[in-house]
């Protein structure tokens, strides 16, 4: 999935997509999630530009692997977890 490519520092960030995404996953995310992932996303992806641990980050399977690393999976858990279903 594009949104999610860290490349660029995330050029390709869509919210909006992510939150869609979601939709198509109705028992990983339920309808409370929706409120709480959009406003996960914003600070997502403040805190993922501004971390120089994730500037050299190329691919979906190395992002989530460095979120682990970082343990950013568990501060960010709904984002991850579309890192995951994608």
């Amino acid at each position: 999935m594009a949104c999610l490519n860290p490349n660029n520092f995330f050029f390709t960030f869509n919210k909006e997509k992510l939150i869609r995404l979601a939709h198509f996953y109705p028992n990983e995310f339920f309808i409370v999630n929706f409120i709480v992932l959009d406003n996960q996303l914003d600070m997502y992806i403040i805190d993922l530009r501004g971390d120089d641990e994730f500037s050299g980050i190329e691919g979906i399977a190395s992002l989530a692997e460095k979120m682990v690393k970082t343990k950013k999976n568990l501060i960010f858990l709904l984002a991850y977890m579309l890192i995951r279903l994608s």
